[in-house]
C-alpha cells in the first residue's frame, strides 16, 4: 500500500472510523478515499493540493509535516538553512497530456514536486517524468524529473517538452530549419523526428514548454 493510504487507514483504525465516516470528516468522496487506500503505489494517486490540505486538516496534522510524512516534500530541501516551507512552491508532475485538454487537468497530474520559488519566477510551470534514454547525452536520464516553463515556442537548439500527434509528450532538442522543425534526441541510437511547416500548422507537433532544469532525485 502507498504511504498516504497507510496513513489514512491507520488513522481510521485508531479512531474506529469507516471509510465513509472518514470521507465525510475530510469532505472528500468515499470512493476517492477507498481508491487512495487501494492504490499500490504513490504514483497511482492523483490528487490536487486542495485535497491534500483537506486530508491534513482531517488527520489533525500540520500541512508541511503531512507532506513530509507521505513523501511529497523533500526533507533535505526543507532542512536547508536557506530554504523554508514558505519558500517552496508545489509544482504538478504531469502524466498523460492530450491535445485539446487543459494541460493542468486534474486527471493529468500524477503528483507534486516541491520547488524553490526562485526557480519558478514568471509564468506557469510543470514537471515531466522522463522515460527512456533518448536524452542521456544531455545528462537527462530515465526516471529524471524535469522542470518545464510553459511556453509555446523556444529558441533554436533549446530543449523542450513537446506533444506529438496529440498524445505523446516527449523531451527533445529543438532544431529549426527553413522547412520545419527537427526533434533531436541526445542519443545516437535514436533518429530525429522532422515536422514540416504544414504539419506544424496542423498541430501534429506542439511545443509545451522549455526545459529549465533536472530536479534532484528524492530518496524516500
Amino acid at each position: 500500500m502507498n504511504k498516504l493510504g497507510l496513513y489514512i487507514k491507520a488513522y481510521r483504525m485508531e479512531h474506529n472510523m469507516s471509510i465513509r465516516e472518514f470521507a465525510a470528516h475530510a469532505n472528500i468522496s468515499h470512493t476517492r478515499i477507498a481508491d487512495i487506500e487501494k492504490a499500490s503505489s504513490d504514483q497511482d494517486i492523483n490528487l490536487n493540493m486542495k485535497m491534500y490540505e483537506q486530508l491534513a486538516e482531517a488527520l489533525g496534522v500540520d500541512f508541511t509535516t503531512f507532506l513530509l510524512e507521505i513523501g511529497l516534500l523533500d526533507s533535505e530541501i526543507l532542512s536547508s538553512p536557506t530554504i523554508t516551507a514558505s519558500d517552496l512552491v508545489q509544482v504538478p508532475v504531469l502524466g498523460v497530456i492530450r491535445a485539446g485538454e487543459p494541460i493542468f487537468a486534474e486527471e493529468s497530474i500524477m503528483s507534486y514536486e516541491s520547488i524553490p520559488q526562485s526557480d519558478v519566477q514568471g509564468g506557469e510551470y510543470f514537471c515531466l517524468l522522463v522515460t527512456g534514454d533518448s536524452m542521456k547525452d544531455a545528462r537527462i536520464y530515465d526516471g529524471d524529473t524535469i522542470l518545464i516553463r510553459q511556453q509555446a515556442d523556444v529558441a533554436n537548439r533549446e530543449i523542450a517538452a513537446c506533444l506529438v500527434d496529440g498524445e505523446t509528450a516527449t523531451l527533445k532538442r529543438i532544431i529549426k530549419t527553413g522547412q520545419g522543425i527537427f526533434l533531436q534526441p541526445e542519443n545516437p541510437k535514436y533518429d530525429p523526428l522532422f515536422f514540416t511547416k504544414e504539419q506544424l500548422a496542423n498541430h501534429e507537433m506542439v511545443i509545451l514548454g522549455k526545459a529549465i532544469k533536472v530536479l534532484p532525485r528524492t530518496i524516500h
